[in-house]
């Protein structure tokens, strides 16, 4: 019997508790249909106070929750309850804010009050099916239906269509509705999925020998709250369930939940939820929490479905697209969409698997179910779950454990009876692809006599057989002076990544023992087409011709491995290698007036980029958003001083590295003249012709050391002024007399970037120059562009050529 020692209680806040509604169990401790009576409850009185963790989600507007859950330390003295870990749910309340539940905030025995928060049936408007995109006839052609497994599947109810379904029992946690039966038709749907029977009529299930209870969580909408999962789960773990199905969602986190949820993986329950039908990364609860398989929807093809949610929260997929279901119309079965029906197909085939397979735990079924789950395109994290793939997995997993039924020679392998040598201390190994990687141990059992070495690699969601490594017989000899040694040969082909070699033993009779109490994590990489270009002093050098061009310079690149301890053994001698991680450095020759824009992108991992002059250890521009954002900046060679060689550096961010490449752009704009050029003298001075006040130019630059910019202009009598402003640099301004060239009439030598201003009267009209330079005796210029601003009182023509 599953049992969980801990005390619950959750309940409908009201002013004061009056009668419920409880469920009364057959003799056997499951519900049957029709079981059900009535029990009261007195109001609940605790004197000992202290403060409630009150979420901020009760000071809401009315789009809120009109229910509550209480979660007690110690079950309430006056409630009766079915059983120990009490529970009940009382009528609707209407909670909205804080001040509805200060009657509660003193209560010393409740530990949380959260929202009860609703939930929702998953289906789409339209009703998919295929068992032979998952292989289902592959254990159905071994005779294996899902015997023995009990499946609580949470959901609306559900009916029995013409004998299709074998219902075991059930029980309903909707409040003021006493029957399990389904009055919605999506739980009906879920359990034909998962195991209608043989019945010479309609559709056939997965597991149709799988023992189906209802626990209807959800009113004839397909409506339900929190609470109702929280009981559902409670009642499953109660009454030894060993899947449950939960095809439904919803969008907020509830650490109560979370806690059920703990508890029922540790009671060994498989969850199995649905990640949602909006389409986006968002996976809702309970498919999110870690410890529940959240479930994607494919097409019949193996493409994700358009509606399915998915990334990183998305264990496997499964087909939820015109699924075929026992909702029949005129006798001929509807069809149903939505990660709902994909859940149920992973149930199902959980049930076949676990059915076969008695002896596996709850971590070991999880991990075949997993594994046998292929990739689905640029689907990394996550694959489509094929049956067929978890009979190969079984094939691979009986060569290793063989015999795993029989009585082992020892007992205990506890106190680490097979140690790895002392030089090893769990570092995680890097091996170049091609390479090859020792790993040794110590035995200190005499039993042990065989050891079949098996590697184990990380296929993007979990970890899947790899190589299973020649044997090693006659092993009674090994000891501390003799040790085991096992050498993994990596070829041209190995798939770089993470993987992890362990030592699986035997007897001499070939009895399974155990595996060793460590493992050895290493990984394989390659290097990408730049390398050696790990420090500033071995840069690899970039095109100038190409990064001048149009599109720039693009590369690709990698950070193939991170910090790490490298171990080598031979001739019976260990050495450790501290190895410091992949940077890569690319240099460029820059010149004066030249801007470079670089950009990091395509990241697989989080990176950083720097730009150094030369050698030095001073970056003058970086760009670090953090995460997988793209990274970018520009650098402007804006005086003579900094035209030179530059490295530009790319690193990832603490342990960051990946197998994949980023790419890199390099472009190099070269100094231009602005449209006003060769203005670099007064005879030369660019004329403003028949214009009217204010004159403005605001795409002018100084674009080079010698550059000078010469402006003139004729203005009636009367006060006129210049202003210069958005200066990139430190610029110089002057008015000078136009009818010789040289007389100052007014300057602004500001030492800043903020503004220059100038301004003169003159009693007479006449013509005027403007000066602007770069401050003396420094190398001021840019490519960006400063402004400049002439007004004067009146409108007059110009003659002046």
């Amino acid at each position: 019997m599953k049992t969980i020692n801990r005390f619950f209680v959750f309940a409908i806040i009201t002013a004061m508790l009056t009668t419920m509604v409880i469920s009364a169990f057959s003799e056997d401790g499951v519900l049957s249909e029709g079981d059900y009576g009535n029990a009261s409850a007195e109001e609940n009185v605790v004197n000992e106070t202290l403060p409630i963790p009150v979420p901020s989600t009760f000071n809401s507007s009315n789009s809120q929750p009109s229910k509550a859950m209480i979660k007690y330390i110690e079950p309430p003295v006056s409630l009766f309850s079915f059983h120990e870990d009490t529970e009940f749910i009382a009528d609707d309340i209407e909670i909205k804010n804080n001040d509805d539940i200060s009657e509660f905030r003193d209560d010393g025995n409740i530990q949380y009050i959260e929202p009860d928060y609703p939930i929702r049936a998953q289906f789409l408007d339209t009703y998919p099916a295929s068992f032979e995109t998952i292989n289902i006839q592959t254990m159905h052609e071994k005779e294996v239906y899902g015997d023995g497994i009990r499946i609580a599947i949470l959901d609306t109810g559900i009916n029995d269509f013409n004998g299709e379904i074998d219902l075991a029992g059930g029980i309903s946690f909707v409040p003021g509705i006493n029957s399990y039966a389904d009055d919605n038709g999506h739980g009906t749907a879920m359990a034909g999925i998962i195991a209608a029977q043989f019945n010479d009529y309609g559709l056939v299930g997965i597991a149709p020998n799988a023992e189906i209870y209802s626990v209807k969580i959800m009113d004839s909408r397909g409506n339900g709250n929190y609470s109702g999962i929280v009981q559902g789960l409670q009642w499953a773990v109660q009454n030894e369930m060993d899947i449950i199905c939960m095809s439904f969602g919803g969008t907020n986190y509830s650490q109560i939940l979370e806690d059920e949820i703990s508890a029922t993986a540790e009671a060994g329950i498989l969850m199995i939820a649905s990640a949602g039908n909006d389409g986006t990364e968002d996976v809702n609860y309970p498919a999110r929490y870690s410890q529940v398989l959240s479930i994607g929807s494919v097409n019949n093809e193996g493409v994700i479905s358009e509606f399915s949610n998915r990334g990183e929260y998305v264990d496997v997929l499964a087909p939820g697209e015109d699924v075929s279901c026992v909702l029949y119309i005129n006798d001929a079965p509807t069809t149903v969409s939505g990660t709902s029906a994909s859940a149920a197909h992973v149930v199902g085939a959980a049930a076949l698997m676990w059915s076969e397979s008695s002896s596996y735990n709850l971590e070991e079924l999880t991990t075949f179910l997993c594994g046998s789950a292929n990739s689905n395109g640029n689907l990394s994290k996550y694959g489509l779950i094929d049956v067929n793939n978890y009979s190969v997995l079984q094939e691979y997993y009986s060569t290793i454990h063989p015999n795993e039924s029989s009585e082992h020679d020892f007992e205990n392998l506890e106190g680490q009876t097979i140690r790895p040598l002392d030089y090893w201390d769990g570092d995680t190994q890097w091996v170049q692809r091609g390479g090859s990687l020792t790993v040794r141990a110590k035995i200190y059992n005499t039993n042990i006599n065989i050891c079949v070495p098996v590697v184990y690699r990380w296929n993007g969601y979990d970890w899947e057989l790899y190589e299973q490594m020649p044997q090693r017989n006659n092993l009674s000899g090994a000891s501390e002076g003799n040790p085991l040694t096992v050498t993994w040969q990596t070829s041209s082909s190995t798939p770089t990544g993470e993987y992890y070699i362990e030592l699986y033993y035997y007897n001499s009779n070939g009895n399974y023992l155990g595996l060793s109490d460590i493992f050895y994590p290493l990984n394989v990489y390659t290097n990408d087409n730049y390398e050696e270009n790990n420090t500033p002093y071995t840069p690899s050098p970039l095109s100038r011709s190409t990064a001048m061009s149009t599109s720039g310079h693009t590369l690709y690149g990698r950070i193939s491995y991170p910090d790490y301890i490298r171990y080598t053994a031979s001739g019976g001698n260990e050495s450790r290698l501290s190895i410091s991680k992949d940077v890569d450095y690319y240099s460029i020759n820059l010149k004066p007036g030249e801007t470079i824009n670089v950009s990091l992108y395509n990241l697989p991992a989080n990176y950083n980029i720097y730009l150094y002059k030369g050698t030095s250890t001073s970056s003058v521009r970086s760009s670090t958003n953090g995460g997988t954002y793209s990274e970018s900046f520009s650098y402007e060679i804006d005086t003579y001083a900094k035209a030179g060689v530059y490295n530009i550096k790319v690193e990832g961010v603490g342990a960051a590295w990946s197998i994949y490449d980023y790419s890199l752009n390099v472009k190099i704009i070269a100094p231009k003249e602005d449209n006003y050029e060769s203005n670099d003298s007064y005879p030369n001075a660019y004329l403003f012709n028949n214009v009217v006040s204010p004159l403005v130019i605001d795409d002018a630059t100084i674009h080079d050391n010698e550059d000078v910019d010469w402006y003139k202009f004729y203005a009636p009598a009367g006060d006129i002024y210049v202003y210069m402003e958005n200066l990139p640099k430190d610029y110089e301004l002057y008015l000078i007399d136009g009818y010789n060239g040289t007389t100052i009439l007014d300057s602004s030598l500001n030492s800043n970037t903020n503004y220059e201003v100038v301004s003169y009267t003159s009693n007479i009209a006449q013509l005027y120059y403007i000066k602007v330079i770069g401050a003396a005796s420094q190398n001021v210029f840019s490519q960006k562009p400063y402004k400049l601003t002439i007004s004067f009182d009146q409108i007059y023509p110009v003659y002046y050529t």
